[in-house]
């Protein structure tokens, strides 16, 4: 009986001890403790430095569970991985879908956020060339062409001409630089100076307009009234 009860005294403390050892140890979920950088561009290096922690200390098993093809997904030690990469130029997606997960050995945490790939910022440029002579008595004309990915914002202003030139902003990526020079502006040469801009882009067109002798050939042309009598006109016997 004395053994009996010897047995069931040791088993009370093995219970006791055990239930102490799982009150003061309880295993909590490590946390992805970083936040993911969501936008890119092509042709940009993409680079996401991926951190857990652990309260326990343990060591932490990294995995990408789900990413586009371009993305390299690398551990670089117990508590830190990385997502790197380029998208190629023409990179067209509504936003790849990333699924992150650590894990201690026993619980998981996992971050799913979706990476948006931009296209290349295009600083738009002149596609036209101006022509630097002009005629006494003569219209001049400059069709202002600036290349753009979206030309309905670009905004043209003229910040120096003659004031014999007028100039136009068509709000497409073009703009009209026209007008006539008298004969009196022969041999004066005129500075133009054009500026486009675009978001946070701006550049500039530069050049001189020499006013040179006419060598055409002016046509006038008259006109001249004609009259039939009788009218309309008939025979007579």
């Amino acid at each position: 009986m004395k053994m009996i009860k010897s047995l069931i005294k040791r088993h009370l403390v093995l219970l006791t001890i055990l239930l102490i050892s799982t009150t003061l140890y309880s295993n909590t979920p490590p946390k992805i403790n970083t936040l993911p950088v969501t936008l890119t561009r092509e042709l940009d290096y993409y680079n996401y430095l991926i951190s857990a922690v652990d309260n326990e200390q343990d060591s932490l098993i990294f995995k990408c569970l789900k990413k586009p093809t371009w993305l390299n997904f690398d551990i670089i030690d117990k508590k830190t991985a990385s997502l790197s990469g380029m998208p190629k130029e023409n990179y067209s997606t509504n936003g790849d879908s990333i699924i992150i997960s650590v894990s201690d050995g026993e619980l998981v945490d996992t971050q799913k956020f979706v990476l948006f790939v931009d296209y290349v910022a295009i600083v738009p440029w002149f596609v036209s060339k101006p022509d630097t002579i002009a005629y006494g008595g003569q219209q001049y004309q400059y069709l202002v062409d600036i290349y753009a990915v979206q030309p309905n914002y670009v905004t043209i202003d003229c910040i120096e001409k003659p004031d014999w030139l007028n100039f136009k902003d068509n709000s497409n990526g073009k703009a009209e630089l026209i007008g006539t020079p008298s004969l009196a502006d022969t041999a004066n040469i005129y500075d133009v100076k054009i500026k486009f801009s675009y978001a946070s882009s701006i550049g500039f067109q530069e050049f001189k307009i020499k006013v040179s002798k006419s060598t055409g050939v002016f046509i006038i042309e008259k006109k001249s009234k004609i009259l039939i009598y009788p009218n309309p006109t008939q025979s007579f016997a």
